[in-house]
Order: structure tokens, then sequence, then C-alpha cells
């Protein structure tokens, strides 16, 4: 299980984000809005703008619930998410790579 600072959590995140499909930030956008949730299309019209907006929110600032809400939508594959308060670290399980068969 891997462990990490919140601040280094958000840095993870943002950059994940940064580096993301546009048809990604819909999902990304409707964790963090979820009374004001939009649908692809929208996201089409004006990626730059919707992208704006998230990385906005979280600069202004997390709490631990939606670090931890917005890790299991960006890093899907990973499991297990808790923090710890008394460590002040997030802890995560690492997801592995598939295997795949060789002749």
């Amino acid at each position: 299980m891997a462990t990490i600072k919140k601040k280094d959590a958000v840095d993870q995140i943002v950059e994940a984000i940064k580096k993301s499909e546009w048809y990604d930030l819909h999902d990304y956008h409707n964790e963090l809005f979820p009374a004001k949730r939009i649908n692809e299309e929208k996201v089409k019209a004006n990626p730059a703008s919707i992208l704006k907006k998230i990385l906005a929110n979280i600069h202004a600032g997390l709490e631990v619930e939606e670090v931890l809400a917005l890790w299991n939508v960006v890093f899907a594959r990973q499991r297990n998410v808790w923090f710890d308060e008394e460590e002040d670290l997030m802890h995560y399980e690492v997801a592995s790579e598939s295997l795949e068969y060789v002749d």
C-alpha cells in the first residue's frame, strides 16, 4: 500500500487532469460540482473553460473527502483509498498492471 501527503495527492490529480482528454472532464466536473452536472456535449463545446473551472476549484482548496473522491475518479484503477488523520497521509493500493501471455 502506497502513501502520499494530501498536497502531493492534489498535485498528482492536477497533473493528471491537465493531461486528460476533453471527454474525461465531465466526470471530474461532476464529481466536484454534483449540483451542477454537465454532459460530454457541454464539455466538447468549450473544454478549456471547463478545465479552467475545475482547476480553479481545486486550487481554491479541497477537503480531504473531496481529494479522496476525486482521486477515485481520476485514478479509477487504484483502490482502497483512505486518509489517516494521525499520520496526515492518504493511503492507496497501487493498481497492478495486467499480465500478458507471450509465446
